[in-house]
């Protein structure tokens, strides 16, 4: 098995450095990246939004802001499952023991 050569600016808590894939769990990471990708845009969104004064205005947008993560939550199921079908039983406790870490490379 190869070393993942995806660069999406995420980690996976430093899983993406540990896990060893074949070609056919390759195909599962971009998209599997891009929801965790997602995640991480809507997270800076709804702080950036927080700074209004309003609160009822917060409310409304809390809101939404919980519908888009509901969303979000579903496309990374989505995209997490056939890579999650495709790994071995280490790997799979490796993806379970390491929590995805917000993409670095995502700014506000």
């Amino acid at each position: 098995m190869a070393r993942p050569s995806h660069s999406c600016g995420c980690t996976h808590r430093g899983a993406q450095g540990w896990f060893e894939t074949d070609p056919d769990q390759e195909k599962n990471w971009p998209a599997y990246e891009a929801a965790i990708r997602n995640l991480a845009k809507l997270r800076v969104e709804r702080y950036q939004e927080q700074k209004s004064a309003n609160p009822i205005e917060l409310l409304r947008q809390r809101a939404e802001d919980l519908a888009a993560a509901s969303t979000a939550l579903k496309q990374l199921a989505d995209a997490e499952e056939p890579l999650f079908n495709s790994l071995d039983d280490a790997q799979k406790q490796l993806l379970l023991r390491t929590p995805a870490t917000p993409v670095s490379d995502v700014k506000g």
